[in-house]
This record gives structure tokens, C-alpha cells and sequence, in this order.
């Protein structure tokens, strides 16, 4: 009896797959399996991605939080700048006004050095000639420098040295 249930299984299939029915089957098998095997693909690539989503939010969120701290730091920087403004002013002028008479004491003491030293040049080069010494006023007034004539070449040197002295040509007594 298991030979003619054998033979009965066999000359269905055979029925089945010249009918095309056993082919058509076989393909929505297969079809169904590759349904399932795209699912699971899906499933196991959300299941990957619930991670990277999750730090990407957190990053976000963390981007966020930074850039609303950086506006917050612009607006605390410039309320600070608006509040110092009115000192900052008054403190650079009062630097202005600083290095300027810094500037002018600093002139006024080029000034005294050069006259100082053209004193010293005048009175070296008198001494290399045989001098005597005189006083001498100078055009300029209240301005009394005391000079050496030089007997050698008197007009001469006397004229030169008060030139260095004072830049104008002073009268003497000899």
C-alpha cells in the first residue's frame, strides 16, 4: 500500500508541475522568503541606526546648547563694551593729554642738550686757540652766554661760536 501512495504522490507532482501550479508555487515561496529576508534587513538596520540616531541627537543637542552659549557670550561682550565705552574715551584722552606734554618735555630737553652741547663744542673750540675769557649778550633777549674771545682770528671765531650757541650773531666787547 505504500508503493501505490508512493506512485499516487508521484503522478501528482507530475500533474502538478506539467500544470505550471507547482512552478508558480515554488516562485511565491521564494518570493515570500525574499519578503522576509528584505524585513529583516530593515529591522536589523533600524536596530544599528536607533544607536547613531540617538548620539546624533545628542550631538544636536549639544550644538545647540553651545551656539545659545556663544550668543549669550557676543551679548555679554558688547553690553560689557557698551558700559566701559564712556571710560575707555576718557582714559584715552587722558593718555593723549599725557604723552603729549611727555612730548613736550621731551622736545624742550632735545632743545637744552643740543644748546648744552653746542656750548661745550664752542667753548673746546676757543680753547685750542689761545683764548680770554669775556661775556657776551646775545640779540636775543635776557639771553647772557658767557663766551671766550679769541685773540687769534677775533671776529671770526667770536661771530661762529655765538651762532652755535644761540642761532644769531651776538655783539661783544673786546
Amino acid at each position: 500500500m505504500d508503493k501505490v501512495l508512493e506512485f499516487g504522490r508521484r503522478a501528482l507532482f507530475y500533474v502538478r508541475v506539467l500544470s505550471g501550479y507547482e512552478q508558480r508555487r515554488i516562485r511565491s515561496f521564494r518570493l515570500e522568503i525574499q519578503k522576509r529576508l528584505k524585513q529583516a534587513e530593515e529591522r536589523k538596520a533600524t536596530i544599528r541606526k536607533v544607536p547613531e540616531q540617538a548620539i546624533l541627537g545628542e550631538v544636536r543637542r549639544m550644538v545647540e546648547e553651545m551656539q545659545t552659549l556663544n550668543k549669550k557670550l557676543e551679548e555679554t561682550e558688547s553690553a560689557i563694551e557698551e558700559y566701559f565705552k564712556p571710560i575707555d574715551k576718557e582714559a584715552e584722552a587722558l593718555m593723549k593729554v599725557q604723552l603729549e606734554g611727555e612730548e613736550r618735555t621731551m622736545k624742550n630737553m632735545v632743545k637744552v642738550m643740543q644748546q648744552q652741547a653746542l656750548f661745550e663744542n664752542a667753548e673746546v673750540l676757543c680753547d685750542l686757540v689761545l683764548c680770554t675769557p669775556e661775556y657776551y649778550t646775545c640779540s636775543l633777549p635776557s639771553i647772557v652766554y658767557r663766551q671766550r674771545e679769541c685773540i687769534l682770528v677775533e671776529g671770526h671765531i667770536q661771530e661762529y661760536v655765538c651762532e652755535l650757541a644761540c642761532g644769531s650773531i651776538c655783539s661783544g666787547s673786546v
